[in-house]
């Protein structure tokens, strides 16, 4: 049975065309209840049936009230005079949709102790249909019955008796719902419908009615600390009623270019053409140039990461595409977004201690990236292998990780034809191209031993290596203990150093090959940029390579000569040259239109899902990384105090004689050796350097001299 109790108010006419509102709006819809029950003063009941004519139904239940007796009398004497039905308790100037009753219904009865389910949202027509569409179901506990509509049932109806003293429809509906949860039921709202309120239009479809304004929660903490469902509930009906808000974490976006910097500013420009994610980004003070023009044509907000820190509201995600490398990154983006999606490349640094200063710097690095990985709402590895690495390792949950790969970066790379070739290399002289820094898992002195084995064979070409060098974890030592093993090859081996976008483009574009020995890679790009340019790529079925294409892959791990052997046909134009570039061609990397429809999807995954513990935990987390990283920011500047104590120590012991004895200075190695000799041996030494003493103390004289003319001048 609907019931719709009226109010005396100072606008009775409105008030009564709201209640025909309802009405008819449930009257729209099949599954309206059985009967329909108006209760309110002999004028409002009259100005019901004048202002409803003929629309309104003749079986229409008008219980009538005295005026004194207001909606929470109306509505105990509408429960009491109802059929042994469940109660519809609808507001006047509340318009339903389809389907509200069968899911205020179907909420009510998913547990045998429940009481009253309500609906959560207020939305017009368009976004009552979204949030069914988009809910999941949760049905949130709720603390009271919600007083624009639901549902009580009558078996819980049949627990109490009336009140005594009774007040507003407000107050009845809590007296009602405080003394059905005293007896052991439970109040629930259904978050997959929606109703609309008599409201200003102008408030949009992002309007929502929440649980802690209109229905209430025992616990309201929950929704501050983002606990439970109903937080959940909420942010799944936001989403689905505007594009959800997202922070791209781009602050990498500086003077500098490598991968991550493209694959962020790829990723931007991605996200930037959907319309169903409203962006904005973090970006560092020195935003490189090519940055700045790629990204000023967009709708992406760029915010200064101390604006993040001072931002009133939160997007509903914040994408970090790149591991966490500091504890002072989790402060800055839970700022920025209420969840937390981190893409995690690899977890090389983690394995390998090597490739940092010291041992506590390596174990603070494994202990950020523990702490990251626990507390992210999603993680996004960019391929099988890499997730398969974390998940060995135990650093998240299964269902918490996601591989979403890489895109190709084709509008990043400058034209080639204009450009020139790098200064020491001749135009029209074959070489293989190994690119990236040399750390030690790029394999950079693999590609030494193979071109050893191709020049003992008759190729008669170089190998350029082009790529940074690391302060640790290099493999310059290995290099130049190979070189110096083959001094043949030295002259052979031409060592760019980093490249510029504009040189790579050239290189890329003149390789005979491109030589990629890695043995470890989250994501291999290079054999796709290979394929593209139509030049082959030398690479072993390694680790997320394997996945991209081993049957593309010519290096046997780890055999030179045997590599070497494969590869040199392709170093040649013919027929097996021809058969591998069409097997880098069939390579599958997705557009970034897949990509993007990927994230989208780990996107409302992330806002929506339950929080884990760990990221509950996180501002402790914050706290104790902090105060180490503090502990060891003191320690450390200590120390740099003490050994800069000790250099002006020295410097005044030595000052005097810094330009005899420093690095080419006005005497030779032997010579200091000599006068040491004589030094040291004290009778004749000081006979012998007494001449000096004389002049040194009649330099010191001519310049006291000097100084004191000065003076008296001044």
């Amino acid at each position: 049975m609907l019931c719709v109790p009226l109010e005396d108010t100072k606008e009775p006419r409105w008030h009564v065309e709201q209640a025909l509102l309802t009405i008819w709006s449930v009257l729209e819809h099949a599954e309206a209840p059985a009967a329909i029950a108006v209760a309110g003063s002999a004028e409002l009941l009259a100005l019901l049936a004048e202002l409803g004519g003929d629309r309104l139904p003749e079986d229409v239940l008008g219980m009538e009230m005295p005026v004194s007796q207001g909606a929470a009398t109306a509505l105990w004497r509408l429960i009491c005079a109802s059929p042994p039905a469940d109660i519809a308790l609808l507001a006047p100037g509340v318009r339903v949709h389809p389907q509200w009753l069968e899911r205020l219904r179907s909420a009510a009865l998913s547990d045998s102790v429940i009481a009253s389910s309500s609906a959560l949202f207020d939305a017009y027509r368009a976004g009552a249909a979204a949030i069914a569409t988009a809910s999941l179901r949760l049905r949130p506990r709720i603390e009271r019955i919600g007083p624009h509509c639901a549902l009580i049932r009558r078996q819980a109806l049949e627990l109490i008796a009336a009140p005594a003293n009774l007040g507003s429809l407000e107050e009845a509906l809590r007296d009602l719902s405080e003394r059905l949860s005293a007896l052991g039921l439970i109040h629930v709202a259904a978050d997959d419908m929606a109703v609309e309120l008599p409201r200003d239009a102008a408030a949009g479809l992002e309007r929502l009615s929440t649980a802690l304004g209109e229905l209430g929660r025992a616990d309201e903490g929950a929704l501050e600390e983002d606990r439970g469902p109903l937080p959940r509930a909420i942010r799944r009906a936001r989403s689905s009623l505007r594009p959800l808000t997202v922070t791209i974490d781009a602050r990498s976006l500086t003077a500098a270019v490598g991968g991550t910097q493209t694959y962020v500013l790829e990723l931007l420009l991605a996200l930037a053409r959907d319309s169903r994610v409203k962006l904005r980004a973090l970006v560092p003070p020195d935003l490189s140039a090519q940055a700045a023009g790629m990204l000023r044509g967009t709708e992406i907000e760029l915010i200064a990461p101390e604006e993040a820190m001072a931002l009133n509201s939160r997007s509903d995600v914040v994408h970090r595409p790149q591991q966490i490398s500091s504890a002072e990154d989790f402060p800055i983006l839970r700022a920025a977004g209420e969840r937390l999606v981190v893409t995690h490349h690899d977890l090389i640094a983690y394995h390998n201690a090597s490739y940092h200063r010291d041992t506590a710097s390596w174990l603070r690095h494994r202990e950020i990236t523990r702490a990251a990985l626990a507390a992210c709402d999603r993680v996004v590895f960019p391929s099988k292998h890499a997730l398969r690495d974390a998940l060995a390792e135990d650093l998240l949950p299964e269902e918490r990780g996601h591989v979403v790969a890489t895109g190709s970066t084709e509008r990043l790379m400058p034209s080639p034809q204009m450009l020139a070739p790098p200064a020491q290399l001749v135009a029209g002289d074959p070489f293989l191209l190994c690119l990236g820094a040399d750390y030690q898992h790029k394999n950079r002195p693999f590609a030494m031993r193979m071109l050893i084995e191709l020049r003992a064979t008759g190729w008669r070409g170089i190998l350029v290596l082009a790529g940074s060098h690391v302060p640790c974890g290099s493999s310059r030592e290995q290099e130049e203990e190979l070189l110096d093993a083959h001094p043949h090859i030295r002259d052979h081996v031409i060592d760019l150093g980093r490249v510029d976008e504009s040189t790579k483009s050239w290189l890329f574009s003149h390789a005979r090959a491109l030589i990629y020995p890695s043995i470890y890679e989250g994501f291999g790009l290079l054999p796709i940029e290979a394929a593209r340019i139509r030049v082959p790529c030398l690479y072993a079925p390694q680790a997320s390579l394997a996945e991209l294409g081993a049957g593309a892959a010519t290096i046997v791990p780890w055999n030179a000569a045997a590599s070497a052997a494969a590869a040199m046909p392709l170093l040649m134009e013919g027929p097996a040259r021809e058969r591998h570039l069409e097997s880098l061609a069939m390579l599958q990397v997705p557009s970034w239109s897949d990509i993007v429809e990927q994230l989208v999807e780990v996107y409302q995954l992330a806002a929506t899902s339950r929080r884990s513990d760990a990221a509950l935990r996180e501002p402790e987390v914050y706290l104790q990384l902090l105060r180490k990283a503090t502990r060891e920011l003191n320690y450390h500047r200590d120390l740099a105090q003490d050994y800069q104590d000790a250099l002006h120590a020295l410097e005044e012991r030595v000052s005097l004689g810094l330009p005899l004895i420093d690095r080419g200075g006005l005497l030779t190695p032997a010579q200091q050796r000599g006068l040491m000799r004589v030094a040291s041996r004290r009778p004749i030494g000081a006979l012998v350097l007494s001449p000096f003493g004389l002049l040194g103390h009649v330099r010191n004289a001519q310049q006291e001299h000097g100084a004191s003319a000065d003076a008296d001048r001044v």
